[in-house]
This record gives C-alpha cells, sequence and structure tokens, in this order.
C-alpha cells in the first residue's frame, strides 16, 4: 500500500521527450556555439556568420607579427635613401664653401715658412739693418799719409799708413806712424762687423811699450791694461783708431749726414778712459793733397774738457768716404797733420 509512492518520481513521456530535447540542444549550443543557434533560429543570421568567420583572429594575430618584422627592414630601407641623400646634398653645398677657407689656410701656410728660410731671414737683417744706423762699410784698402807734426815746438815730418782689411765679418785696422830718428808708433783694432757697424774687440796702442784696451760684452764693460777703472760699454762704440772707419761707414750709407750741423756721438775709447766723441759736420771743401785735389766732407770733434784733442777730419768718396786728410791737436799747441798721398786697394 505505500511502496507505490516509495519508488520514485514518475516522469511522463512528453516530459521526457522535452528532456531530450533540451539536452540536445545544450549539446549543440557547445559544439555550434550559442550565436550559431539563434542563427538558426533567426533566418538573418548568414552575414553575422561572414563576420563572424574572423575567428581566426589567433590567426591573424599571427601573421601580425611576422609583418612586424619585415617593417623593422623596411623602416630603414627608408631611412637609407634620406642618408644617401643628405651626403649628396652637402657635399656639393660644402665643399665650395670648405674649399675656399681651406685654400685660404693652407697659403698662409708657407708664408712662415718663406719667412724662416735664409732668404727671408736675410731680408729681415736688411730690415733691422735700415732701423740701424744706415752704412756702407768701405772695402779693404791701404791709405798712404804724408805727416807733418809738432811735438814741443820741434816740427818734423813722417810717414803713415792706415791698413783697413775686412772680410763682410771680421775687420782689423792698424795705423802705423814712423819717424826717422823718432821711431814709430802703432794702433790696431780688431773686432767684427755687425748691423750697427764696426764692433771692436780690442784695441792696442803700441810705442815703446804696449796698451790695450778690451771691449767685454760679456759683462758689459770696457777693460784697460793700463791701472785705470773700466767703464760702461755702450751701444756703438768704438776705440780711437776703428770710430775714423765708422764714420766713413755712416757718411757712405746715409748722405742725410752730409748736411751741414749734424752731429753724431759716438762713445770712444783710448788706452785709458772712454768717453763720449761728438763729431759736428762742417761743410764740404775742394782739399789740394798730395794725392791730388779732392772733393771732401769736413767733421769736427770739438774738446769738451780743457786737455781734450781737437780732431779734424776729411772724408771723400772717391776713396769711399775714407778719411785723406786727419789733424790731431792738443791744447799746448803740437799737432799731428796726416794728409792722403796713395790708395791701394787690397
Amino acid at each position: 500500500m505505500g511502496a507505490g509512492p516509495r519508488r520514485g518520481w514518475v516522469i511522463p513521456p512528453g516530459a521526457l521527450a522535452l528532456l531530450i530535447a533540451i539536452v540536445l540542444i545544450a549539446h549543440i549550443a557547445v559544439l555550434m556555439g550559442v550565436s550559431d543557434v539563434f542563427s538558426l533560429q533567426s533566418g538573418a543570421a548568414p552575414p553575422a556568420f561572414q563576420t563572424r568567420r574572423i575567428e581566426p583572429g589567433p590567426v591573424a594575430a599571427a601573421p601580425r607579427l611576422p609583418p612586424a618584422k619585415p617593417r623593422q627592414p623596411a623602416r630603414p630601407a627608408p631611412l637609407a635613401p634620406p642618408a644617401a641623400a643628405a651626403p649628396a646634398e652637402p657635399p656639393p653645398a660644402t665643399p665650395p664653401s670648405r674649399a675656399e677657407p681651406l685654400a685660404t689656410a693652407v697659403e698662409p701656410v708657407p708664408e712662415p715658412v718663406v719667412a724662416e728660410s735664409p732668404a727671408a731671414e736675410s731680408a729681415q737683417t736688411r730690415g733691422n739693418r735700415q732701423q740701424e744706423p744706415q752704412l756702407g762699410i768701405p772695402g779693404s784698402v791701404m791709405l798712404r799719409y804724408d805727416v807733418l807734426a809738432q811735438t814741443r815746438g820741434l816740427s818734423y815730418s813722417a810717414k803713415a799708413e792706415l791698413a783697413w782689411r775686412q772680410d763682410g765679418t771680421d775687420y782689423e785696422a792698424q795705423l802705423e806712424v814712423s819717424a826717422l830718428f823718432l821711431g814709430s808708433r802703432r794702433q790696431t783694432s780688431v773686432g767684427k762687423l755687425t748691423s750697427a757697424g764696426l764692433e771692436p774687440v780690442r784695441f792696442s796702442d803700441r810705442s815703446r811699450s804696449e796698451r790695450a784696451t778690451h771691449f767685454r760684452r760679456d759683462i758689459g764693460r770696457i777693460t784697460f791694461s793700463a791701472n785705470t777703472p773700466s767703464a760702461p760699454l755702450e751701444p756703438g762704440a768704438q776705440d780711437q783708431l776703428s770710430v775714423f772707419l765708422q764714420l766713413a761707414s755712416l757718411l757712405q750709407g746715409n748722405p742725410a749726414l752730409h748736411a751741414p750741423g749734424q752731429r753724431i756721438s759716438i762713445q770712444t775709447a783710448t788706452a785709458r778712459d772712454a768717453v763720449a766723441w761728438e763729431f759736428q759736420v762742417e761743410n764740404e771743401e775742394s782739399l789740394v793733397l798730395p794725392l791730388g785735389t779732392l772733393h771732401t766732407l769736413k767733421l769736427t770733434r770739438l774738446p769738451i774738457r780743457d786737455f781734450d784733442q781737437k780732431i779734424e777730419l776729411w772724408f771723400a768718396a772717391e776713396i769711399g768716404w775714407m778719411p785723406v786728410r786727419i789733424r790731431l791737436a792738443q791744447a799746448n799747441g803740437d799737432f799731428v797733420d796726416q794728409q792722403l798721398r796713395a790708395s791701394d786697394k787690397l
């Protein structure tokens, strides 16, 4: 009696058929997708199916990766053409602008090289010589003089020779005066030739004994073998023999000095001291000498101190502006007057 209802639920046949249909539909939905089921239920689903075929989205994503790789090479490809175009444009623009500065930059380079060459140095030396006193150093020559002299009221005659030798670098000047029964006196000056003219190194004065004067340019002093103090060495300093030849060089090289009234001051060393000798240009004279008549220019050294010599000099262009007459006068009346008798080239 109570066992019937305890056996379980009884499913009517219609419900069972409906349940089977639902299960089948569920399986179909799982296999084809819910949208397919809806498309089967509506007749307008075909266009949706066609767009839905993009399901190979993963497959499309895969192809997108490969195109990305070609795009990387593709990017350098456009870069290469601009790079090629860029150098092509600059070369025509830059070479003309750079070529001109390069040409101008190369031109100055040889200039210093030329300046360092001996030719340029000689040109530069000539420029320096123009800044220094203008000079025309006489060529080597032997000058022979007749001498008239007076010492302590005694008059006598003598002979003198001035030998001047120079090779463009060094020089030697020697003046020797000899008189019968009186012996001789010889003065010698040796030194260098520079852009400033004569540059004495040693001067000697010999009669019974020799006294010497040294031009010590290493210490800037003039020293004497006699027991006298040294003196400062000034630019252009000369000794009492070379000073005549320095004046000849100045007169030959600088005609402006020929004007009357011009003054030339030169530190001059004897065997005992060194002081400034100042020469004044006097005038031109036609001078009658044992050699003959010469057109001359007279210079005078006026004494500063009471015991200074008065020196009168006559220079002639015909003899290379060498002194053709030299007259030395003492304050006590003694004098030596040497006049040119002969001139020979050495």
